[in-house]
């Protein structure tokens, strides 16, 4: 997936919460920031970036110094299904893990922790791995992250 330029055009397909999906050049879709970004649909812009006046260009230079930095955000995390084996057991907890968040947004390197047992601690593992993340930011460009979740398992009633 190539790297979107300040001032490309990207059409805007939805707002999700705090994230827009967007397809760009590439006809490729991806979630970007919607506090990042300008509130045009014809130009990717970092907030603060706007046009040199009497243009209809981007002022990207002037934005360089002010590019985002930012640890890894969640974007889809749905909740683990709970394991058979804990619920015989009539067990419940959260199972901590280590892992890096790499610049596709996919947790990488999954390590247990804090295990739990009782088949939580691969279930823990399989539900990350299906997590999907906005890539940490230094000025700008995604980078990869070591971070610790929580993965609670809890039986309602």
């Amino acid at each position: 997936m190539a790297e979107l330029k300040c001032g490309e055009a990207v059409d805007v397909i939805s707002r999700e919460g705090s994230w827009l999906k967007i397809r760009s050049g590439e006809e490729t879709n991806r979630y970007i920031s919607y506090y990042s970004v300008s509130p045009t649909k014809e130009y990717y812009l970092p907030i603060g970036l706007w046009a040199t006046e009497g243009t209809s260009e981007p002022n990207c230079k002037a934005f360089l110094a002010k590019l985002p930095t930012h640890r890894p955000l969640g974007l889809y995390t749905p909740d683990p299904e709970f394991p058979e084996k804990g619920r015989r057991a009539n067990v419940s907890g959260t199972v901590q893990l280590s892992l890096t968040v790499g610049t596709d947004g996919l947790a990488h390197d999954v390590m247990v922790t804090k295990p739990l047992g009782h088949g939580f601690d691969e279930q823990a593992v399989r539900s990350v791995q299906e997590w999907r993340f906005e890539p940490a930011a230094e000025n700008g460009k995604p980078v990869p992250a070591r971070i610790t979740v929580d993965v609670s398992f809890r039986i309602y009633k």
